[in-house]
């Protein structure tokens, strides 16, 4: 009975030296722990000044910063305006050229329409005329039709750029013929000018 109170004593003692033990490593975990935040407070005190002192900084320069960017948001966005502006007045001056050149030929198309017209109005009564006195007289000889004047207005068209781009040729080699002959007359009067002397 003694011995078992003895053995009881001495587990009873061991666990209380082991919860002892325990109870001094978790006091100076503890410790170390409360070191770590003092830390973490020490850093994040200073960490808050830091953003206090740039919150102030920007307020500071803010103003003049943010006016100068707004002007250059500004700038870009009249710079875009201008361009979309400028790229719509060219898409709405070619199509108004186009429509201009389009009236053009229609109106050149009326007129030389009109002329044939006339024309075939004019040989229609002819014809009628002659037929009138062929019937008459017993003749029934037909009459030719002219068609000289029926040309398509769009041939006539190609035809005169044609004739346009001719004369634009022309003129290009009249202009060469001119320089080639001046460059020629300007070396002869450097080089031999009694040729061009009269006797």
């Amino acid at each position: 009975m003694e011995r078992e109170r003895d053995l009881e004593r001495r587990n009873f003692q061991l666990r209380f030296e082991q919860f002892t033990e325990e109870q001094d490593g978790l006091r100076k975990e503890v410790e170390k722990l409360k070191e770590k935040v003092k830390l973490i407070n020490l850093e994040k005190e200073h960490m808050e000044t830091q953003m206090v002192q740039l919150v102030e900084q920007q307020r500071c320069q803010s103003p003049s910063h943010a006016a100068r960017e707004g002007r250059e948001v500004e700038e870009q966005r009249r710079k875009d305006r201008e361009e979309e502006l400028m790229n719509t007045v060219q898409r709405l001056t070619a199509r108004i050229q186009s429509q201009d050149q389009n009236l053009a030929e229609a109106k050149e198309d009326n007129i030389v329409l009109r002329s044939q017209i006339r024309g075939f109005k004019e040989e229609k009564r002819k014809e009628a005329k002659e037929g009138m006195r062929f019937k008459l007289f017993g003749g029934g000889k037909e009459i030719p039709t002219r068609n000289d004047n029926c040309e398509d207005p769009e041939d006539i068209r190609v035809k005169l750029r044609q004739a346009e781009q001719e004369l634009s040729d022309q003129k290009e080699v009249n202009s060469q013929l001119k320089q080639y002959v001046g460059e020629v007359l300007v070396n002869i009067m450097l080089t031999n000018p009694q040729i061009l002397q009269k006797d």
